[in-house]
């Protein structure tokens, strides 16, 4: 599996969150702000036709407004439309309760068409204010409607219609929404490059605590890892740090103490060997390496019965962890140079009770068993040299005895004293 880089796994995340992010703002604030402008629109048109009708009433077309005169009113109403739609700056249409255009500020009411179908027109017939967006079947090009009743006596008398091109209102909006779009682009590339600085900057620092680390398993434990601003970072680092700082503390003690055993085990003259449950030597100084003929730096770590050759110490060990108590034969094998080594035995269990292996210390017993054998030697050549002297004093005695020329107590004292040190002797 390909590893990629923290930035590289965060960069994506907060690329699209934020393009997303900008994107759903962006339409949704061009939705909403088209929205709010077209109502803004469709109110200052619908302002502009009151202002438009009360104009037309004040200059007195509107009163005299009926369907049956319409024909000679068209005239003077056109030139108060016209200058009217100057002024307000819409297209103004005069349109009779039928839907017969009565007047059009830029065109010519003869050749237009019934309006009474027109869905502002006829909005607006039935007494409510009529917008309408649509293409104009008369000018070609999309506009933008609003009509208003014109009442008399509470009565509908015709519509007031204005209108202004579509593309004259869409290039406000359409404007205002490039503007959006490149304010939220822009905002959207800084946001980028805040995250990208972010994600490197989270990215250095778990670098850093990681080289920490990693110098900590190499054995460096001098290393502290930086603390950040970032919190669950720096909480991170401290935790780091103080467990370097104890471990350091704690290896210091542990090769104080290997040392120690080193130095005591090194200078014991009695040979120490620890074996393990799984038959591996765990321990073994200098004196028992002596006395069995191997090499301490190879045979660490190895197996008892591949690194030593002795079938007697096999033998012993084995009978130590079946339980069984060796025969004093048992405890003693013959070493190299004929030396004689004695052997005991005991069990290593940690702490907690748990079975870990056999300890066996083994000494020297070389010059002890030549000294014993000396001591039996000369007793048995001073028993044989003193036995033929003490025999004769005994013959002695017993003639003495015999004869009746001594007493016999005494000499019968003396008898049993010589018997006594003649058993010795033998």
């Amino acid at each position: 599996m390909r590893r990629k880089s923290l930035v590289w796994k965060l960069f994506p995340v907060y690329f699209a969150i934020t393009l997303a992010s900008v994107l759903i703002v962006g339409l949704a604030a061009t939705s909403a702000m088209r929205k709010f402008y077209y109502s803004q629109i469709r109110e200052d048109l619908a302002v502009r036709a009151r202002l438009v009708h009360d104009s037309l009433l004040h200059s007195g077309v509107l009163p005299r407004f009926d369907n049956k005169r319409t024909i000679g009113i068209r005239k003077r109403t056109a030139v108060v439309i016209q200058e009217l739609a100057r002024s307000a700056k819409v297209r103004i249409t005069l349109i009779s309760k039928s839907g017969e255009v009565i007047a059009d500020s830029h065109l010519d009411p003869a050749g237009m068409s019934n309006h009474s179908y027109r869905p502002e027109v006829h909005k607006a017939l039935s007494g409510e204010i009529g917008t309408s967006r649509r293409l104009s079947k008369t000018l070609g090009i999309t506009m933008f409607y609003v009509a208003i009743p014109i009442k008399h006596n509470g009565q509908i008398m015709g519509v007031l219609r204005v209108a202004q091109p579509a593309n004259a209102i869409d290039s406000r909006p359409t404007a205002m929404a490039y503007r959006i779009v490149m304010i939220s682009l822009a905002t959207a590339v800084l946001t980028v490059a805040m995250s990208l600085i972010a994600a490197r900057r989270l990215a250095r620092a778990i670098a850093q605590i990681r080289n920490t680390a990693a110098a900590f398993a190499n054995g460096d434990f001098s290393s502290r890892a930086p603390v950040t601003d970032i919190a669950e970072l720096a909480g991170l680092a401290d935790s780091l740090n103080s467990m370097a700082g104890r471990i350091e503390v704690q290896l210091r003690d542990m090769a104080r103490q290997s040392a120690q055993q080193t130095a005591i085990l090194a200078s014991m003259r009695e040979g120490v060997l620890a074996v393990a449950d799984d038959d591996r030597i765990l321990i073994l100084n200098q004196a028992a390496a002596d006395l069995l003929n191997v090499t301490l730096d190879r045979t660490l770590g190895r197996p008892l019965q591949e690194a030593v050759r002795n079938p007697a110490l096999n033998r012993f060990i084995e009978q130590i962890r079946r339980g069984q108590q060796p025969a004093d034969e048992d405890r003693v094998f013959r070493a190299q140079r004929d030396r004689l080594v004695q052997m005991n035995a005991a069990e290593l269990r940690d702490p907690e009770g748990k079975h870990l292996g056999v300890l066996i210390v083994m000494s020297d017993i070389t010059q002890s068993a030549k000294l014993d054998q000396m001591r039996r030697e000369f007793v048995a050549n001073v028993s044989h040299e003193l036995k033929t002297p003490i025999t004769a004093i005994k013959g002695y005695v017993e003639t003495l005895l015999e004869s009746k020329n001594l007493d016999q107590s005494k000499a019968r004292e003396f008898l049993e004293t010589t018997a006594r040190q003649a058993d010795r002797l033998n």
